[in-house]
């Protein structure tokens, strides 16, 4: 996914929210995105599994996000989604590269990681990632996260 213009949604970028096996191998650069609620959204359920890996996401913009700049959670609920199945293990998000990225502006946390204890998220790295006007991060159970070159300025907790 390149050069695109994303405004005014739930994200620019999403994996999920059914993740029953894997979302993978995606690639999302050149992009700009305005007002949407997340820039790269990655959420799945404890109980649906599966995830996403292997993403890189670079060269985007966004400003004035209404949430997060990125997202990644086991967390999600959907109150209208049934399921008669049981996943093997809770969902994941691995192997994700997020790299020469600007932010300006989020309603909430820059990066919030929420996973499970017995199930982190893993190997995310953000290299060249800047962030202007945003909010304090908020990481729980993230596993091997890199970051490199990560600044921050005019941040509001």
């Amino acid at each position: 996914m390149f050069n695109n213009y994303f405004a005014h949604g739930h994200g620019a970028i999403v994996c999920g929210s059914h993740t029953g096996a894997w979302i993978q191998n995606i690639l999302a650069e050149d992009n700009v995105m305005e007002k949407t609620d997340t820039g790269l959204r990655c959420k799945t359920g404890k109980n649906i599994g599966g995830g996403a890996r292997n993403i890189v996401f670079r060269n985007n913009v966004m400003k004035k996000m209404k949430r997060q700049g990125f997202i990644f959670t086991t967390k999600y609920i959907d109150e209208n989604f049934v399921t008669d199945y049981k996943s093997a293990k809770p969902g994941q998000f691995r192997d994700i590269r997020i790299e020469d990225c600007n932010v300006d502006g989020t309603g909430g946390p820059a990066i919030e990681v929420d996973g499970l204890a017995e199930m982190p998220h893993e190997n995310i790295t953000f290299y060249n990632v800047h962030f202007f006007n945003t909010k304090t991060n908020k990481i729980s159970y993230l596993k091997n996260g890199i970051f490199n070159n990560v600044t921050y300025k005019n941040v509001d907790d």
